[in-house]
């Protein structure tokens, strides 16, 4: 007999005790059995009241393997492996809130891995933005993105996590359309074009250890419209977030295996592969993969006139354990990486050996 298949919504309130069940519905604020909000999944998650909805949306989430060992990281000596990940899940959402959000939005936020990375002219602290500076963010963004062809149509969510503030915005992105098949009232079938506007979703976080704003967005514009109205609106002036090296990759160059040396936190870092940028009128560009990339770059004389890094890949092994993961670094801002574990000792390792910057020095505004 096939095994019926359910939506992951319904699979997590199938999972759940039906006192906790009970608990999470109390707390939503849904006047519902959960046999009633089984029914109305099963019509449509418009059917279900919105707030109930994001919290079975984030449980669900944070139900799967890697969201119970997160939780059970961030609960440290209070775990107890009597739970299961959808409960373990629940309780944490109902009980330790904070901690639940906090481990939700550093995964959320970590796991976008394209970032350009810039400073602010000088240290100043952001606090959580009031609904009034929301507001005037999405109006002043909606306004940028419709002049270039999207929508008005912005919705900015904001998080405080660990020591850093993380922007959600929502937008329409320019008109397209692709072939798509209809069916009439007859049941003909037939080709048409369906116009439409696609749905973007950006993530910009300002993290106050640093000073620095990071941007994940598709392209330039959408990037230099971040860091223009994020400074007017947040810091009052246009060009408060600056360009410049961010990231370098001259260690490699002056100090070879040496600048790949563990710190603490760190068992290992291996160079992967490094892209290089040769002289000349054709700007021509290689990489150069290998088992051992640095005897491999004594044979194309690296950081002479010929040939300079602007790319590269490291392999990070850490004293924790687990698989090892890796990064991008590009210049002068480019960083790519899972921020959801090990990100300070990850960071502390690159501005110890000189690929982060720390200074506030060499940049040009924004604005």
């Amino acid at each position: 007999m096939p095994v019926p298949l359910y939506p992951p919504e319904i699979d997590t309130l199938n999972m759940l005790p039906d006192s906790t069940l009970l608990r999470v519905l109390a707390a939503a604020g849904a006047d519902l059995s959960p046999d009633e909000v089984k029914a109305r999944l099963g019509q449509g998650r418009d059917k279900v009241p919105a707030s109930l909805l994001e919290a079975i949306d984030r449980i669900t989430a944070m139900s799967d393997g890697t969201g119970y060992a997160d939780l059970g990281e961030a609960y440290g000596p209070m775990f107890t492996a009597d739970l299961g990940p959808h409960e373990l899940a629940a309780s944490a959402w109902l009980d330790r809130r904070d901690l639940f959000l906090r481990v939700f939005h550093r995964r959320a936020f970590g796991r976008r891995g394209h970032f350009h990375e810039y400073t602010g002219r000088e240290p100043r602290r952001l606090a959580c933005p009031d609904s009034r500076q929301l507001r005037n963010l999405e109006r002043a963004l909606g306004a940028r993105f419709e002049n270039r062809g999207g929508t008005n149509h912005c919705r900015v969510q904001v998080f405080a996590y660990e020591d850093a503030i993380g922007f959600e915005v929502a937008h329409g992105r320019p008109q397209t359309s692709r072939r798509v098949v209809e069916i009439d009232s007859t049941g003909r079938t037939y080709p048409d074009r369906l116009a439409y506007r696609p749905h973007q979703t950006d993530i910009v976080v300002y993290d106050n250890r640093t000073h620095r704003i990071r941007v994940c967005a598709p392209n330039a514009f959408t990037v230099r419209t971040y860091l223009q109205v994020f400074s007017a609106e947040l810091f009052g002036v246009l060009g408060w977030f600056v360009e410049g090296d961010v990231v370098s990759l001259a260690p490699l160059v002056q100090h070879g295996r040496d600048s790949l040396l563990p710190t603490g936190g760190v068992s290992e870092v291996q160079l992967v592969s490094l892209e290089l940028r040769f002289a000349g009128t054709l700007e021509t560009k290689c990489t150069v993969q290998s088992p051992d990339v640095f005897a491999s770059l004594t044979q194309i004389k690296l950081g002479s006139e010929t040939g300079l890094p602007f790319r590269a890949r490291l392999r990070f092994a850490y004293v924790g354990g687990g698989r090892p993961r890796t990064m991008t670094l590009g210049v002068p801002n480019h960083l790519v990486y899972d921020r959801t574990r090990d990100e300070e000792v990850t960071r502390r390792f690159l501005e110890t050996r000189g690929f982060l910057s720390t200074a506030h020095t060499g940049m040009r505004a924004t604005g």
